[in-house]
């Protein structure tokens, strides 16, 4: 116990005999906590400041793949809907013939005309191509088939409805070549020449062309330039 209190005693009397050195030591010790905690923040801010930093790096990331995305230009998609409004309107000017030929009797409206095979004077309502047997004869719009066969005055006949109550009507054909419910483009193929019809057998190979509007013949130059 005498041993404990000396031990102390001399403790006490050098920290009062030292009091200089000991707040120096204090001072030390709190300098370097005060040092110590500001070596912490720093590497807190420092880490806090890298992970920022690799967050506007991912941002921009985002941005040159955003970059990297193709455009689409207004301006190109006009040019491309001028054309194909061009093509449109470029295939609707363009005039089909139903034969490749030469016209051997127009339309005539209610004027008779003369008629060999059957010798006699009538109204020719419909244009007669010339054309060699076996060639094509086409759509001159673009329509539905609504009939594909024989007529007894005028052979093998194709009709094709293009709405709107207009028809074009395809006769003295050799054969048809499309079937009832079909739908054709302008310029396809609908049969071929013939020269077999009843009404119109002195006249050789030819394609007898109708044209009806709400089931009245019309003259097909009115609507065609052919």
């Amino acid at each position: 116990m005498k041993s404990y209190n000396e031990k102390n005693g001399g403790i006490l009397s050098f920290l009062k005999n030292n009091r200089i050195i000991v707040s120096l030591l204090i001072l030390c010790l709190i300098g370097g906590l005060a040092i110590y905690s500001f070596q912490s923040a720093l590497d807190r801010n420092s880490k806090s400041g890298a992970g920022v930093s690799q967050s506007e790096e991912i941002g921009g990331s985002d941005v040159s793949v955003s970059q990297n995305i193709p455009v689409t230009d207004s301006r190109d998609n006009a040019a491309d809907q001028e054309k194909d409004n061009s093509d449109d309107s470029n295939n609707k000017s363009v005039t089909v013939m139903p034969a490749e030929g030469d016209i051997i009797k127009d339309y005539s409206g209610d004027t008779l005309v003369y008629s060999e095979t059957l010798n006699q004077y009538l109204a020719h309502k419909a244009v007669d191509i010339s054309a060699p047997a076996g060639s094509a004869a086409a759509a001159v719009e673009s329509g539905t088939v609504i009939l594909s066969g024989k007529d007894d005055r005028y052979g093998m006949t194709v009709v094709i409805s293009h709405g709107d109550g207009m028809e074009t009507s395809y006769s003295c054909l050799g054969e048809c070549t499309v079937s009832v419910g079909d739908v054709v483009t302008k310029g396809d193929k609908v049969g071929t020449v013939g020269e077999d019809a009843l009404f119109e057998s002195a006249d050789g190979p030819h394609l007898h062309f109708e044209v009806r509007k709400d089931g009245a013949a019309i003259n097909p130059h009115e609507i065609w330039n052919w």
